[in-house]
């Protein structure tokens, strides 16, 4: 080294004891006057506490960079589990929930939110209950939640809110809460598969099996009872013209006769119509008009207001002029039936999307609860004192041969709405069934 230049250094010593220390000098060469070194001048620092803790900063600094390494790891991972779960669940044929244990929407896939009628976006952070509030699913989803144990569901009806429209739905569904590590329960995992088209298929398959019954009997029914309720019949009236009856019961016994002889009769041709329901012959109808037939044909009570809301100008379809009278005098006469003690009805005719005709024929009567929704349509089925629960099948199954459908919306003790859609005529006018 030169003389006189100042210079610092870091030096390892060790202690007596073995023990390792780092020392800073900082100093100059001594030397003589041929310059050869005679000695060292200089200041000597314990700095092993500093090296120390240099030593321990890089070794975090390398544990951070291993545990940057392992977060980037991680976060890969979980975005790829992330991905593949989204993917399942956008690409299921099931509706796919995660509910928190509040049942807020935390998760939910694009079939799930099409069907509830939302966007995913309008779901997330909704309640469950708030949006679809029904008591008795309600209490299966707290069960769930405070025991920790599963269920499932086959069938089950569900009636949307916010789509009355489409009436009761059934649905296949399970309910698998998720723990913690402690096991407590922190969120619900709700799927879910319509099963409304296959449900329906399996009554439109018992209603055609009881039709096939009916079918088998109702010919031989028909001849067997029509001649001898014809000879009741005709004896009432002879009764009624030839004796002198003074008597007011004999003669309101004849008129219990003939209401039931009547009565009878049409049970039959109910019958006769269900069993042997022919094409229909179409021709184009106003239905105007044949709304019009139907509330007059139906001896509508002074105690039942009818109102009309129809437009000015023509609704008409392409379809089978006795046929679909049967099928709306029907809907009214049940209408009146179900007002016992009075009320109001209301037909509407109006045009749809879809170059489509609709009629709504809506009561104040008592309604229909919502489990039985599902059975008004199939044949043989009624609540009512009297009839055999024909009328309903019968207008089932003419819409339905016209290509229209049908849809019962009710509430008990707010009435009942019936909705038909029909294919609106494109035809010219000539040849319009008048009625």
């Amino acid at each position: 080294r030169q003389q006189g230049i100042r210079e610092t250094y870091d030096l390892q010593l060790c202690h007596k004891d073995g023990t390792p220390l780092w020392f800073r000098t900082n100093g100059a060469l001594l030397t003589d006057s041929q310059g050869q070194p005679i000695g060292y001048l200089g200041t000597f620092t314990n700095i092993t506490e500093e090296r120390q803790d240099e030593a321990y900063r890089q070794q975090l600094a390398v544990e951070v960079d291993k545990g940057k390494q392992k977060a980037e790891e991680l976060a890969y991972i979980l975005v790829r589990e992330r991905d593949i779960l989204a993917t399942i669940m956008e690409n299921t044929d099931a509706m796919l929930v995660y509910l928190d244990a509040e049942f807020n929407f935390v998760e939910v896939n694009s079939a799930y939110a099409r069907g509830a009628g939302y966007s995913v976006r309008e779901l997330i952070g909704k309640n469950h209950f708030v949006l679809f509030p029904n008591a008795e699913n309600q209490a299966i989803f707290e069960r769930v939640r405070d025991t920790g144990e599963p269920v499932q569901f086959y069938d089950k009806p569900f009636v949307y809110p916010n789509q009355p429209s489409r009436g009761v739905t059934y649905w296949d569904w399970s309910l698998v809460p998720v723990k913690d590590a402690i096991g407590r329960v922190v969120g619900l995992v709700f799927s879910l598969i319509e099963t409304t088209e296959r449900k329906r298929a399996e009554e439109r398959l018992r209603a055609l099996e009881r039709l096939a019954a009916i079918g088998e009997v109702s010919g031989n029914i028909s001849h067997e009872l029509r001649n001898p309720l014809a000879i009741i019949d005709s004896s009432i009236f002879y009764l009624k013209t030839k004796l002198k009856i003074t008597d007011g019961g004999v003669m309101t016994h004849l008129d219990r006769m003939k209401s039931a002889v009547d009565r009878s009769v049409g049970i039959i041709q109910s019958l006769v119509n269900l069993a042997q329901m022919k094409e229909p012959k179409r021709v184009r109808l106003d239905l105007r008009s044949i709304l019009n037939r139907a509330i007059a044909k139906s001896k509508v009570p002074p105690k039942v207001r009818v109102r009309r809301d129809f437009p000015p100008g023509e609704i008409c379809i392409n379809a089978d002029p006795e046929q679909m009278a049967m099928a709306f005098e029907n809907l009214v006469h049940n209408a009146v039936q179900a007002m016992e003690k009075g009320g109001e009805l209301t037909l509407t005719v109006r045009s749809a999307p879809g170059q489509l005709a609709e009629v709504v024929l809506a009561d104040t009567g008592p309604g229909i609860p919502v489990e039985n929704l599902d059975k008004v349509f199939r044949p043989l089925y009624t609540t009512k004192a009297q009839g055999i629960g024909l009328g309903l099948s019968l207008v089932k199954m003419i819409i339905d041969r016209h290509g229209g459908s049908i849809n019962i919306e009710s509430e008990v003790n707010q009435g009942t709405k019936v909705t038909v859609r029909l294919a609106r005529s494109r035809r010219p006018k000539e040849g319009r069934y008048v009625v």
